[in-house]
């Protein structure tokens, strides 16, 4: 039983260790643990993968006028689009504060799709969520074919990247953070 009731606590300790407690998705650490090998088997059986980076369009502004529960439920807005609108296979995680990483290693879609319906999910939550603010995100898209060798480091530092460029192309609107 001790053995047991140990061996449980463990799994929960590290369980913890990966999961991002607000939203419940993984985190930085959990994301590189899981993602890692998941990019290697991709690779392995001749398959590209994208690689999404997500900042949250104007979060200090809706803790500044709305407070910080506000920010809070915007940030789980945004981790229930992502975990509505992408597949269960999908490697999801909040990098911390309001950015988001997602992996995806066997795209049905290209990355234009994939954003396009990633921004589909954000409007639809705006139209039908009675919420005292709108969900906006800026989106970095990176692709890596099958024989691609760019490490998923790369691969995220490529798309966060694309990410800042959507951003700087929204200055002046009412998104820009």
């Amino acid at each position: 039983d001790r053995t047991s009731a140990l061996e449980q606590a463990n799994e929960e300790i590290q369980h913890l260790s990966i999961t991002d407690e607000m939203t419940g998705l993984l985190n930085r650490r959990g994301f590189n643990l899981v993602a890692e090998p998941a990019l290697k088997l991709a690779r392995r059986h001749d398959r590209a993968c994208l690689v999404a980076f997500l900042d949250v369009d104007g979060l200090k502004r809706v803790n500044d006028a709305l407070g910080h529960d506000a920010g809070d439920e915007l940030i789980r807005d945004m981790a229930a689009v992502l975990r509505d609108t992408l597949r269960k296979s999908d490697i999801i995680a909040r990098m911390g504060g309001d950015e988001f990483c997602v992996l995806v290693t066997e795209p049905g879609e290209d990355l234009v799709m994939l954003g396009e319906r990633i921004q589909h999910s954000v409007q639809h939550l705006n139209e039908v969520g009675g919420r005292p603010y709108l969900l906006s995100a800026s989106i970095g898209l990176a692709y890596a074919g099958p024989q691609d060798t760019t490490t998923l480091e790369s691969l995220v530092a490529r798309a966060d990247t694309l990410m800042y460029e959507e951003k700087r192309s929204k200055a002046g609107t009412r998104t820009n953070n």
